[in-house]
């Protein structure tokens, strides 16, 4: 029919309709989908890829080493660790024996208790390389031995004037006491090392801190490695058995 005429006009199959419009989205939808997970796939794909090289890689690994050569590799890590505490052993070695002696006298204690006297407040000294012995007074010379002489000095009392006052009055007012000079030397397989001096008073106590305190710290110069040296003394510590009798 002529449309001028007053008929409708035929319907446009081309123009978009709601249901054409839904069905695109659709297949847009799927399109979308589809490549996401291929997307995915190939991701998880290289993930599983490097995760069986990974297993592989331990099962190797745990084929090459076996039992007995891991029981070895402990070992040789033990070896290398006892190396390392060898200085540590060396130096806690056992101390070296040397025997006191001492040659003179003092207030308050016999001559044969000397030596055991000074041999005590020796062992005070900072000194754990050696360990001291007390020798008899009639004993031969030990090969490793510190050799203390006793110098009688002035009297304190007698040396001040009396004023007509007696001299046990004198003691009595200033004090009585002597001034002695002491001496260590040390002899290590018989061989003189070295010698120090000091002063003490001399009041009658052989255990006077100010006798303690010389006497410890002439052991501790007397000891040192700038007297005595840094060489080995394993020899030392054989001969050091030869106790004197």
């Amino acid at each position: 029919m002529d449309p001028e005429v007053g008929g409708s006009s035929p319907p446009n199959c081309t123009s978009p309709t709601p249901t054409n419009s839904r069905a695109a989205n659709c297949r847009d939808e799927i399109r979308d989908g589809d490549r996401n997970f291929l997307y995915n796939a190939a991701v998880w794909g290289c993930v599983g890829h490097q995760a069986g090289k990974l297993l592989w890689m331990f099962r190797s690994v745990c084929r090459v080493i076996r039992a007995p050569r891991l029981a070895g590799l402990i070992l040789v890590a033990g070896a290398l660790g006892q190396i390392g505490d060898m200085p540590a052993a060396a130096s806690s070695a056992r101390p070296v024996t040397v025997y006191v002696e001492v040659q003179g006298s003092l207030q308050g204690a016999k001559n044969d208790e000397l030596s055991r006297i000074f041999a005590g407040q020796m062992a005070q000294a900072p000194v754990s390389d050696w360990h001291f012995e007390p020798s008899a007074i009639d004993a031969p010379h030990a090969p490793n031995r510190v050799e203390w002489s006793l110098v009688p000095g002035s009297d304190a009392a007698g040396a001040v004037r009396t004023f007509g006052f007696s001299r046990a009055m004198m003691g009595r007012l200033f004090g009585s006491h002597r001034i002695v000079r002491i001496e260590a030397r040390v002899f290590l397989n018989n061989a003189y090392q070295g010698m120090v001096s000091g002063q003490i008073r001399d009041i009658g106590d052989p255990q006077d801190p100010e006798i303690v305190n010389e006497v410890t710290e002439l052991t501790r110069e007397l000891m040192s490695p700038a007297v005595v040296g840094t060489s080995d003394r394993s020899d030392l510590g054989r001969s050091s058995s030869e106790t004197p009798s």
